[in-house]
């Protein structure tokens, strides 16, 4: 399947979506911050990224900024994760380049279903 790269400072938020996104058959890679996600995105290649939008130090709408600016990362697929979920969230989301967007309390199946619909597998 697909190797993602999965964003997020809350422990639980990385494990869940390891535990679901291998059970899917993906090869997930989990970074606790910013710094680390653009790290493990620059060795592993991604096919996908999802990143929380509100964590300590870099933030994931810079995670998305820095790979906007990148040559080879440009083109990347990124699903924003956040508890702010509005309409208008969603929107800002969508016109700053993610791809997709899942509100939290995380919804696996949502999330599930926005990543089959990102890499055009549903």
């Amino acid at each position: 399947m697909a190797r993602i790269v999965a964003i997020d400072d809350e422990d639980l938020i990385r494990m869940l979506l390891t535990h679901a996104l291998q059970g899917q058959g993906h090869d997930v890679i989990v970074a606790a911050d910013g710094d680390a996600g653009l790290a493990a995105v620059a060795d592993a290649t991604p096919d996908l990224i999802i990143t929380d939008l509100n964590m300590p130090g870099m933030s994931g709408w810079d995670v998305l900024a820095t790979l906007k600016a990148g040559t080879d990362t440009v083109a990347l697929s990124v699903i924003a994760l956040s508890g702010n979920a509005s309409d208008e969230d969603r929107q800002k989301g969508a016109a700053a380049g993610f791809s997709g967007f899942v509100g939290k309390p995380l919804d696996m199946a949502q999330l599930l279903a926005e990543i089959a619909k990102v890499l055009g597998t549903e």
